[in-house]
């Protein structure tokens, strides 16, 4: 059996794989996130000695954890501690309140903070409640187990930092796990340049600024330095509250490679949902898209470029997106925008509930050797703009109401199922197009402008235009197009060679100008029998009248 495409990814960046090149992180989440387990983990990397496996408790450097003190200070100095010793554990006891704090850093290697379950509030101040400074010695930092609450009616706060100065800065080895961020206005999570990291059990909640003047707001993003390596994420769920003076996304992962990050859900955005950004070797599982407003210009999943690397591409990538839906709708659930989409699988689309748009647009750029297999839509599925499409494969597209329209050339589309209003339609050369249906299409139910195209086992039921309808070209091909109803075949080009096939009633209406024309009958034969229009007449074989 040949391995799939999707197998052979889990194979070669596996969980334990990743939490193998993670190391002291991965082996942090495998024991469990307490200070215990955190403690005899640091041990086990930096040596027993006594620092090593401290716990740095912030009460007992002053916090009192009961909703009203600010423990900024305390929390300050504890992590100072830590840093000081070498390395440690950060401890938050459980509190009935919450810990006040007002925004801290972490520079120092090796400091994991552990919550322990608790709550801390941001309640004055722009910046964030966490911050990792990620100057480029920083290794093996990490927050986990709480819940972190911001003031949305502020501009610019967020919930944690990591290595904020995308150009400059970096963390080699981080580990988030079991957080909720909720009511921050700028960002939720705000990873800079990070590489082997884990990302699990996110939950960023409310997000975005609901003051007057603000311009940005994003839960979740991992910004470039260069492209990082080795990110894990699973679980995460970000929300975002819409603005019309925010430019807003729920996710956005920004130049980023050996990425796999399952279980995503994002709900709103203005820029998009979600948005990957010149992306290598990664990939993108279990998605579901959704959007609460009813904004025609609100994306889906937007994969794009931008201007942090030269040339940048989308390549090697697998995307996953097994529902999107909008309770209002999108403009259009999946933006190919990138200069340069190659090698990349976009696999199980659900885009059922959504209304409006396209579902596939690509914007500039060129798209080469992808595979969209296991699309069902109720909008069109097209790839125009200005863009090229050339040697893709489209597999299992199903169209309750829209187009399938292709751009390029050596393309293959089979299995494309469309129904009602739209037509199957590939503009280009050498394009095949095989075991595919379209019912009822008010328009023209095949329609080729090029040369060199090919429709093979096909069937064309009920089309209000033609059943197929070659614009222009030389060299276009059909075989075996089963018509039922429709308006026959159209040829507006030159030296097409095919064989019509449909019942006594699917014969087109011709003119003595086209004496040749053949034909197979189902009705007189099930494999359908020849005849020959004689510019008169229907004929067989013999010239009886058939």
């Amino acid at each position: 059996m040949t391995e799939s495409r999707n197998d052979h990814f889990n194979k070669t960046v596996s969980r334990r794989a990743m939490l193998a090149a993670i190391g002291m992180t991965g082996a942090a989440l495998a024991a469990g996130c307490g200070p215990k387990a955190s403690a005899e983990m640091l041990s086990e990397r930096l040596g027993s000695t006594a620092a090593a496996c401290s716990c740095f408790c912030v009460t007992d450097y002053g916090a009192a954890g009961d909703g009203v003190t600010d423990d900024t200070a305390a929390i300050q100095a504890a992590i100072n501690a830590a840093q000081t010793a070498g390395g440690g554990v950060v401890c938050f006891p459980l509190t009935a309140a919450k810990y006040i704090c007002n925004g801290v850093t972490i520079s120092g290697s090796n400091v994991f903070i552990d919550l322990g379950g608790s709550t801390v509030e941001k309640k004055t101040g722009n910046g964030y409640a966490f911050s990792f400074s990620g100057s480029l010695t920083q290794k093996n930092v990490g927050i986990m187990n709480g819940v972190l609450i911001g003031d949305n009616s502020a501009i610019a706060n967020g919930g944690i930092s990591v290595a904020p100065n995308k150009l400059t800065d970096a963390v080699d080895g981080f580990i988030c796990s079991d957080i909720t961020c909720e009511r921050f206005a700028q960002y939720g999570i705000n990873a800079g340049s990070v590489s082997n990291a884990i990302f699990r059990h996110i939950s960023i909640k409310q997000h975005g600024s609901i003051a007057q003047g603000a311009t940005i707001g994003i839960g979740f993003v991992i910004y470039p330095k260069n492209p990082q390596k080795h990110i894990f994420i699973d679980d995460l769920y970000s929300h975002i509250n819409v603005s019309s003076t925010l430019t807003s996304a729920a996710i956005k992962f920004e130049t980023a490679a050996n990425v796999m990050a399952t279980n995503i859900h994002a709900v709103n955005g203005t820029e998009a949902c979600c948005v990957v950004n010149a992306t290598d070797h990664s990939m993108y599982a279990n998605m579901l898209l959704e959007s609460e407003y009813s904004n025609s210009g609100y994306l889906g999943l937007v994969v794009t470029s931008n201007d942090y690397i030269v040339n940048p591409q989308v390549t090697n990538a697998t995307f996953q997106v097994n529902h999107v839906k909008a309770r209002g709708k999108f403009s259009n659930p999946l933006v190919l925008a990138a200069n340069g989409v190659t090698r990349c699988v976009f696999d199980h689309f659900d885009l059922s509930e959504t209304s409006a748009g396209r579902a596939v647009i690509t914007t500039n750029g060129i798209v080469t050797h992808c595979t969209f297999t296991n699309f069902i839509s109720d909008i069109r599925f097209d790839l125009l703009q200005g863009a090229t499409c050339s040697d893709c494969e489209f597999d299992h597209i199903s169209l309750n109401s829209g187009a399938f329209i292709v751009r390029g050339d050596n393309n293959t589309a089979s299995n494309i199922i469309s129904r009602g209003a739209g037509t199957i339609k590939f503009v280009g050369n050498d394009n095949i197009v095989r075991d595919s249906i379209s019912v009822n299409c008010t328009t023209n139910a095949y329609h080729l402008n090029g040369n060199r195209n090919y429709i093979v086992d096909c069937v064309s039921v009920n089309a209000v235009g033609k059943n197929l309808f070659i614009e222009a070209g030389s060299g276009n091909r059909f075989h075996q197009l089963l018509q039922a109803g429709g308006g026959g075949i159209q040829d507006s080009g030159t030296g097409t060679i095919g064989h019509r096939i449909g019942s006594t009633g699917g014969r087109p209406a011709l003119s003595a100008n086209d004496a040749g024309y053949a034909y197979l009958d189902t009705t007189l034969h099930a494999n359908g029998k020849p005849i020959w229009w004689n510019g008169a007449l229907w004929v067989d074989a013999a010239g009886v009248s058939v």
